[in-house]
């Protein structure tokens, strides 16, 4: 066969691996195949990578110990391949990762701040109602979103929606309002309808001013008060007690105004500070915001005594 230059050579086709090739090693002619050179790859360093490109040397593979290979670019290591962990040093970019701060799609990795999670801010929920709504921390304008909102609410209150199943939901309303605000919770019967808002009771809300709205309870548990009538202390079931203490005349009744008004006459007790027998006696019943009283002896003569009054009765009808 006469002599040929590389350029006289068939073009070969798609390459096997198993082709032979021809160097010189040490000085001897030997044949070897393309796996062989590959296999013969030393192992390389980030800013050397053994297998690189013509045009950028500091961009390939390397191997940096056993069952390892390294991804380099601009001599950086950026990836990291083993037997038991892919190990990634550069941002993830693209359709692996979710395409907003709602994004649902299966198999997508979450960003910093998805579904409001580990973010200086929440996504907007627009619809309190929203069945579909996934699980996450949102942020809710009370004045202008759509749906059933608490009683109330601000401009810049957070929602926690829980789903513990597809056709479930849990919403927790939180009203800041300058470290004062109230939190509420609700649940949803399935995907038809949902159940009223219910405020949480807490250490701030424990005490201050009973109220009520519709029949229940929208304020404190617990209310307590005095003025010149004596002290009052009304309850989120709507039960009020008053308490006074009067000096009783011997000439005529005497008229304790309750420090609060009730609803209904409520139900008056009392008892008379003396050494001999004294008895508190009413002299007409209550009404809803005074009661007529006389401190009488066992002859039913009146008696200037002290008398500890208590009245019992109701600020509100609950159901």
């Amino acid at each position: 066969m006469a002599d040929k230059t590389i350029t006289d050579l068939t073009a070969s086709g798609p390459l096997d691996g198993l082709e032979i090739f021809h160097i010189v090693q040490s000085g001897n002619s030997r044949k070897t195949t393309l796996l062989e050179v590959l296999k013969a790859a030393a192992a390389g360093s980030a800013t050397a990578p053994s297998i690189s490109f013509a045009g950028d040397p500091v961009t390939g593979f390397y191997n940096p110990a056993a069952n390892k290979i390294g991804f380099v670019t601009g001599s950086v290591q950026r990836l990291l391949l083993s037997n038991t962990a892919f190990q990634i040093d550069v941002p993830i970019t693209g359709t692996a990762i979710t395409q907003t701060a709602t994004d649902t799609t299966a198999g997508r990795l979450l960003k910093v701040g998805d579904f409001g999670l580990g973010g200086t801010a929440s996504p907007d929920l627009t619809n309190l109602n929203d069945f579909t709504t996934p699980t996450g921390v949102y942020r809710v304008n009370g004045t202008t979103v759509a749906g059933t909102t608490p009683p109330t609410t601000t401009v810049s209150d957070a929602v926690l929606v829980l789903r513990p199943s597809l056709n479930h939901q849990t919403q927790l309303y939180f009203n800041p309002n300058n470290n004062n605000g109230l939190t509420y919770i609700r649940k949803s019967n399935g995907a038809v309808s949902w159940g009223p808002w219910r405020l949480i009771y807490e250490s701030k809300s424990l005490l201050g001013t009973v109220s009520q709205f519709g029949g229940l309870p929208t304020g404190a548990v617990i209310e307590s008060g005095s003025n010149a009538n004596g002290r009052y202390t009304k309850f989120a079931s709507g039960l009020m007690e008053c308490r006074q203490t009067m000096n009783a005349a011997s000439g005529a009744a005497v008229t304790w105004t309750f420090p609060s008004a009730f609803i209904e006459g409520p139900v008056v007790t009392g008892n008379a500070i003396a050494v001999v027998l004294s008895a508190l006696c009413l002299d007409a019943a209550p009404t809803t915001t005074a009661v007529t009283f006389s401190a009488r002896d066992k002859t039913d003569a009146r008696r200037a005594d002290v008398v500890h009054l208590h009245a019992v009765g109701r600020w509100s009808t609950m159901v």
